[in-house]
């Protein structure tokens, strides 16, 4: 899928929003499989209001493999891995004024996954466990230029800080 991006202002109609996925599932006898890929890509506004203001693109993509076997009438058991991955650049607060501003600030996350799923089934109904292993990683790149006294400076950034993870999970 492509779109457009742009504000009221521009009519040019431009693609820049780019969605693509792929999957591909099956049976192979007792043997199932599913293996996805998605990718989502967004040369983005700048949400801050400036002269020269840059794009704040964003990048996602999705992988996600599935496997199962049925070992008999009453047992089956699936594995499951993913990996996602996300980045974003964002507008900030930089420092000396931490008024809202086009800067080059970053968002990037992984997130890694690995399950397990054993199913029993019995006469009147089934057991079935869901274990998973995830990891997810996530990191803020503040591009700042210091020009206040020190401890002022460290103050605001830690403002600026709590104030950018307040704002980062509104964008996902």
């Amino acid at each position: 899928m492509v779109g457009t991006n742009q504000t009221q202002d521009d009519l040019n109609y431009n693609g820049a929003s780019f969605t693509n996925n792929v999957s591909i599932n099956g049976t192979l006898n007792k043997f199932t499989y599913l293996a996805s890929f998605g990718n989502r890509f967004v040369d983005g506004l700048s949400a801050a209001k400036a002269e020269n203001a840059e794009n704040d693109p964003l990048s996602r993509y999705n992988t996600n493999l599935k496997l199962g076997y049925e070992f008999s009438n009453n047992f089956e058991i699936t594995a499951y891995a993913s990996l996602d991955k996300f980045k974003t650049d964002i507008d900030g607060f930089p420092p000396p004024t931490f008024a809202f501003a086009d800067t080059d600030d970053a968002y990037i996350s992984q997130q890694k996954r690995v399950g397990i799923s054993p199913k029993y089934i019995y006469r009147n109904g089934s057991l079935q466990v869901n274990a998973a292993y995830t990891k997810l990683i996530g990191k803020l790149f503040l591009h700042l230029v210091l020009q206040t006294k020190p401890i002022v400076t460290w103050l605001m950034l830690l403002i600026n800080i709590i104030l950018m993870m307040n704002f980062i999970p509104l964008l996902v």
